[in-house]
């Protein structure tokens, strides 16, 4: 009996690196904003400094860790399913908005 391997090589186990999105977070949200609920209980001007540094920290902590998640995905895409080298000469980039693709598979 010969054993046959027809098993195709899987691409390398990539896993997103939720360490850099997390310390993000914790810089440009949760550490402000505890620092500024600690300097309105230090001053008893307790809603004012917490309402304005949150309105500055939420979109930026927003910003900053949403970008970063994206880039950890772009990692992930290009693992899993990285560009063709070789393809038929047509992009995507390259069609007109409403133009029919030729079949391949025909």
């Amino acid at each position: 009996m010969t054993v046959v391997d027809d098993a195709k090589d899987f691409p390398p186990v990539t896993r997103i690196d939720w360490s850099i999105p997390a310390w993000q977070l914790l810089l440009s949200l949760f550490l402000p904003v505890a620092l500024a609920i600690g300097l309105d209980l230090m001053l008893a001007t307790l809603p004012l400094i917490t309402m304005s540094i949150s309105l500055i920290c939420i979109p930026l902590a927003t910003v900053l860790v949403t970008r970063s998640i994206l880039a950890e995905f772009d990692k992930l895409i290009e693992t899993v399913a990285p560009e063709p080298v070789a393809g038929n000469g047509v992009r995507e980039d390259d069609r007109k908005p409403g133009e029919m693709q030729p079949d391949a598979s025909a």
